[in-house]
């Protein structure tokens, strides 16, 4: 009778960190039913967690009663340690989604860990394991199984309950679910709106227009005609979902699961059919927040669940809005708005205190602004997340792995699965790589002994290390040109099996430009300062390499996230409540930040490049004054701004003399007038079309998301 019987001979043992993690795949009902309860062990104590309810849980599960596995498959896996059940996933080949989008993504659910990295590793590389066997080149999640069923993983709000068919998790699973080298694909947006004193004027005049202009009429569903009447809402839905992202048509048997799973808790007064002369075009699903009712049942129906159930029913005064879809060709003419109307209506009447709509894409910006303009406010994020398969276990290298961005490349290729040796110095702060699985080697780029052994044995080289503060060309060029030629001389003597060396170059090596033109790899470079100069001569040697090693550079533009110290000043600046105006306001730059610079190098390194190229990369927005840059850092610290306008003379006068200090004292200073050769010009910009169509590339961290996230870094630092 159940699904998951596939019979393996013997468990998967993973050992990390010396402690053996033994994953089993689900094979019986007894390890069927372990795998549904074991939540309650992760969420034992926690008010705000709603139970399933396991009989549910059991028809969802089988192969013979869910609709899903007529076309798909998925496989369940358990993770022991020490005896004891300590997390469990699902593998899934959704075939549909594959169908629609031939993306060869398949995806992960029903995720629970206890909160341990070394066991939710052993998870996810199980499910990879079973989703690369099944040929498929990357995994999203978590999704059970679909992204028309539980979705998404909860990343704030922490603090209150699940409505109805929506998830909850500890907040560690984010930090689980990302040291694995997961990114964001997409967030999704639950909005609530409190009830309201009256329906908005507006709203009562979008339906009347409806009726008139447009002959639409909206109806309650007849739950004496129920098949039917699901088979409406199945239609619209297919249709009117069908752009959204990861969106795939559900099958008829899919939709009337879901139809009948519904059923007992749907309220027909809450459900409506917008038809046009008798054709539908719209529908609006809402049902009420059964999970104030449901957690009292603990999972059970029997002895006692059932009374309880229907014991607090009576004390529901919340409801959920799961699907709203309008058809394309009705789109744009408030239809939408005379839909909320007659939801509205009917809540207020039935006394309903307040709702959720859910979920929203991140990307629905049309429907995110219905939303707002009706008062609602964002009050959780749920967030899908994505990562390639691992084909092959590269050995790696990375010179300046204990920096700023060679520590993150360090982390994500770990993370990945790689096989990582990390490049330090003797001086070097090993702070960032504390922890971390990647052998650490001793030299340096101006010592060419100490690279033999580094190199040696190696597939990709990522040549991170370079000078970005040095008192005059000849000091950048000893590390950035020197040290560059000297590890290409180290990989062609000692390691002749090194598949690709990959140069981090810089924006600066291209040189500055207009606003009206970001930067191509087909212009001419152009640099005015000496760091600039400095890595295009150590970028053009590493290319000069080309027809003996495969060699490729990236030349990214101001990168920053947490670690980052580039950007840290006008954080502090902006902290002041101080917006500085050097003439920045008709300046412009490119930025990435650096999870997403890390996502193009792995990029690099597992598709084909030609040899002897380089790329530019950015965050999808090429062009960005530093006024907006100064206004995004405001919203991610929540400060008010002053404007204050200073001569770009002055700060030519403050470098200067900080200059002249510099050399008396014999430090260094990021700040010199070399970088003020590069303030004062009028754009740094670049276009990212080459990296996005060649090797498909796709920026994941907008703006606002990469501040907030790196201005809270900051602050538990204690750097801001």
């Amino acid at each position: 009778m159940w699904g998951f019987l596939y019979l393996r001979l013997l468990p998967n043992y993973y050992i990390l960190h010396n402690v053996m993690i033994n994953i089993r795949t689900v094979n019986s009902k007894t390890e069927l039913k372990a795998f549904i309860k074991f939540p309650w062990q992760i969420y034992a104590g926690n008010s705000n967690w709603v139970p399933p309810l396991i009989i549910d849980r059991m028809e969802f599960l089988s192969r013979k009663k869910n609709p899903f596995f007529q076309h798909s498959d998925a496989e369940l896996f358990t993770a022991e340690k020490g005896g004891n059940m300590v997390g469990r996933i699902a593998a899934i080949n959704y075939s549909r989604h594959l169908e629609t989008y031939n993306d060869g993504v398949g995806f992960f659910g029903f995720f629970e860990c206890v909160d341990d990295k070394d066991v939710a590793r052993a998870l996810f590389k199980r499910a990879e394991e079973w989703l690369s066997n099944q040929g498929l080149k990357a995994v999203r999640g978590p999704m059970n199984f679909t992204i028309n069923d539980e979705c998404g993983l909860l990343i704030d709000a922490f603090d209150l309950p699940p409505v109805l068919m929506m998830t909850y998790n500890p907040p560690y699973y984010q930090e689980l679910v990302k040291s694995y080298g997961f990114e964001k694909a997409q967030d999704l947006y639950a909005y609530r709106i409190s009830r309201p004193e009256a329906i908005p004027d507006r709203l009562k005049r979008a339906l009347k227009i409806q009726e008139k202009r447009h002959g639409i009429r909206i109806r309650t569903i007849n739950m004496k005609d129920f098949e039917n009447e699901v088979d409406l809402v199945h239609s619209i839905h297919n249709q009117a979902w069908s752009e959204n992202w990861g969106a795939v048509p559900l099958t008829r048997e899919e939709f009337q699961r879901i139809g009948k799973e519904l059923k007992l808790v749907l309220d027909p007064d809450l459900l409506f059919l917008a038809e046009a002369n008798g054709t539908p075009v719209g529908m609006t699903v809402c049902v009420p927040n059964m999970n104030s009712a449901l957690k009292h049942a603990n999972g059970r129906l029997l002895p006692f669940g059932l009374f309880k159930i229907l014991w607090h029913k009576r004390k529901v005064d919340s409801l959920r809005v799961i699907i709203m879809g309008i058809l394309k060709e009705y789109r744009h003419k408030a239809l939408d708005s005379a839909m909320y109307f007659k939801l509205m209506e009917a809540a207020l009447a039935k006394g309903y205190q307040w709702g959720e709509m859910s979920w929203i894409l991140e990307s629905n910006a049309r429907m995110r602004s219905v939303l707002e303009r009706l008062g609602t406010n964002l009050y959780k994020t749920y967030r899908i997340s994505e990562k390639s398969i691992l084909y092959h276990r590269m050995r790696t290298l990375v010179t300046g792995a204990s920096g700023f961005i060679g520590s993150h490349l360090t982390d994500a290729l770990s993370a990945a699965g790689h096989d990582v040796t990390a490049l330090v110095r003797t001086t070097s702060n090993l702070r960032w790589l504390e922890g971390s699985p990647a052998r650490l080697v001793t030299g340096d780029l101006l010592d060419k002994d100490s690279l033999a052994a580094a190199v040696a044995d190696q597939e990709i080289i990522f040549h991170v290390a370079g000078a970005v503060i040095a008192k005059d060309l000849q000091e950048f060029d000893s590390t950035n040109f020197h040290g560059s030629e000297n590890i290409l001389e180290a990989i062609l003597h000692h390691s002749p099996g090194v598949k690709k060396v990959i140069y981090v170059s810089s924006l600066a090596a291209g040189g500055p430009t207009t606003p009206d033109h970001p930067l191509t790899e087909d212009d001419p470079s152009q640099p005015v300062s000496d760091y600039g100069a400095s890595k295009l001569r150590g970028e053009e040697s590493v290319l000069s390499y080309s027809d003996r090693l495969h060699t490729v550079a990236i030349r990214p533009p101001i990168v920053y996230g947490p670690r980052d110290k580039g950007l840290l000043t006008f954080f502090r600046i902006v902290k002041k409540h101080l917006k500085l105006n050097l003439g920045m306001s008709h300046r412009y730059i490119t930025l990435i930040h650096v999870s997403d610079l890390v996502q193009a190098m792995m990029l690099m390194a597992e598709k084909e490049t030609v040899s002897g190229s380089f790329y530019y990369v950015n965050d999808g927005v090429p062009a960005r004054s530093w006024f907006d840059v100064q206004n995004e850092v405001a919203k991610a610290l929540d400060v008010w701004t002053i404007p204050l306008k200073l001569p770009l003379a002055l700060a030519f006068v403050s470098i200067a003399t900080m200059n002249m200090i510099q050399k008396m004292t014999g430090r260094r200073s990021y700040l010199n007038l070399n970088k003020y050769s590069e303030m004062a010009q009028q754009a740094w910009i670049c276009d990212g079309s080459k990296i996005r169509e060649e090797l498909g590339y796709t920026p994941k961290v907008f703006t606002e998301d990469g501040f907030r996230e790196t201005a809270k870094w900051y602050r538990e630092t204690g750097w801001l």
